[in-house]
């Protein structure tokens, strides 16, 4: 998703070789499953005490298996990404080791808040300059700003609304996150502050710096507004279900911001 909404906004500034951005998106979905099964890996005992279904947790995939595929995953991805040139390579190797710095030991940034905020955050800038890069255009104010915004929601707020749901698994695997450090009543109201300031600032720049963005910055700042009251009420609290409401929201923000970018690129 960000990969293509890098290389719409790019088309706006050079012709577009469609083989190529299709070849460079498959090469960053092979690297993207590679961190999500790395993660998986080494999530695996708080998974399964947060009860979560990704493949590992649950014992559909061995984690032999695993391993085997992201080695498979990891060489395809670095032909694909070879093949279509144009400094993609270099900017999928440095997604590749985020996804290490975030999930494998010595490092391990997912322990605490800050590490992972600033693992996803700069990864969707990688993955937004990646979908670029592939086009060969010049960037502009439109997509540094949907960049810039739409990383530091998933850095940012993503983070935070993750660790909210998953803070009893956390705590049995010993990390430091917010939410298994503060009282639930702050991390609440910082989830809360934090996304109205991603929506807020991202709506007032739109306004300034990138007219263009206008629908983006709404969806965002909607989805904030929505965020904060949910993360305020009784609706996110109790089962794990209920307490996962907030990253839904979240998520939910990210896939109508980036159908709003389709709906303006493809209006102009």
């Amino acid at each position: 998703m960000r990969f293509f909404a890098g290389a719409i906004l790019a088309a706006h500034f050079a012709p577009i070789d469609v083989t190529r951005v299709l070849v460079g998106g498959l090469a960053w979905w092979c690297a993207t499953v590679v961190v999500y099964v790395v993660n998986g890996i080494s999530d695996v005992t708080e998974d399964r005490l947060n009860n979560s279904q990704r493949p590992v947790a649950r014992g559909e995939l061995s984690i032999p298996d695993a391993i085997h595929a992201c080695w498979g995953l990891a060489l395809a991805a670095v032909i694909l990404a070879a093949f279509v040139g144009r400094g993609m390579l270099p900017l999928l190797l440095v997604f590749l080791a985020l996804g290490y710095l975030y999930s494998a030991p010595p490092f391990a940034l997912k322990r605490r808040t800050m590490g992972a905020s600033f693992v996803a955050a700069l990864g969707g800038l990688v993955t937004y300059a990646a979908g670029y890069t592939v086009t060969g255009g010049t960037a502009g104010a439109p997509l540094l700003l949907f960049a810039l915004a739409m990383s530091g929601w998933m850095g940012l707020v993503g983070i935070q609304a993750k660790d909210l749901s998953d803070a009893v698994g956390d705590a049995a695997a010993g990390r430091q996150t917010i939410a298994v450090r503060w009282t639930e009543a702050q991390v609440r109201a910082t989830l809360a502050t934090t996304a109205l300031a991603v929506g807020g600032g991202f709506l007032y720049l739109a306004d300034h710096l990138a007219p263009a963005m206008h629908a983006e910055s709404i969806a965002v700042f909607v989805g904030a507004l929505a965020l904060a009251a949910v993360v305020l009420s009784r609706i996110s609290t109790g089962n794990r279900t209920r307490r996962r409401t907030p990253y839904r929201v979240f998520m939910a923000t990210q896939y109508a911001a980036h159908l709003a970018l389709v709906g303006t690129v493809f209006a102009v």
